[in-house]
């Protein structure tokens, strides 16, 4: 065995599974003194949006997950698609699409992979706030969403007592309140 963790070089890659969202690509490595097969999930960068109402309610979307086999309280996200020219277009885009709400200010959070020994995208989070309704809802075929409306506490305590389990909901609520504390603290 080797300390050596440099990059690995790829002899081949393929793609053995291809669907809508993502592809399963195959790359044959060299590395650790060895030739390795990797799997890994190839897709779009998305965005998540943590969105404030005017009143400072957060805006969270309650949508069947299928792979779960359960409903889900999450936040407004999904992929990055052609028609956007940045992340920030596309928190905009989502946000309007799930809520029917749009932005009066968008601020990012940073950018996170979500689980990058799978997947090869990145997540870029933003805090949306000023958010007005507009009655103007497009979801995708494949979503059914109901609306919900709480304080970031009640939210919060979701996320503590197991009720909120999805990790990019989980993660933003979380991270924006972290600092959120720190700079009231200065």
């Amino acid at each position: 065995m080797t300390d050596d963790i440099t990059n690995w070089e790829v002899e081949s890659t393929d793609v053995a599974y291809s669907s809508g969202d993502f592809d399963v690509r195959r790359d044959v490595v060299t590395g650790l003194e060895r030739e390795l097969s990797v799997e890994y999930l190839e897709t779009a960068d998305a965005v998540t949006v943590l969105p404030f109402r005017r009143d400072g309610r957060v805006i969270l979307a309650e949508e069947w997950r299928h792979s779960v086999k359960r409903t889900d309280v999450g936040l407004p996200s999904g992929q990055i698609e052609p028609v956007d020219d940045t992340p920030a277009d596309a928190a905009r885009r989502e946000l309007r699409e799930e809520t029917g709400y749009e932005v009066g200010r968008l601020v990012s959070l940073g950018s996170f992979e979500p689980l990058n020994s799978l997947i090869d995208a990145s997540i870029h989070y933003f805090v949306a706030e000023e958010c007005r309704p507009t009655g103007d809802r497009n979801p995708d075929a494949d979503e059914s969403i109901r609306i919900r409306c709480l304080s970031l506490e009640t939210a919060r305590g979701m996320v503590r007592d197991g009720d909120i389990t999805d990790m990019k909901t989980a993660l933003a609520l979380l991270y924006y309140s972290y600092f959120e504390e720190l700079t009231s603290d200065n």
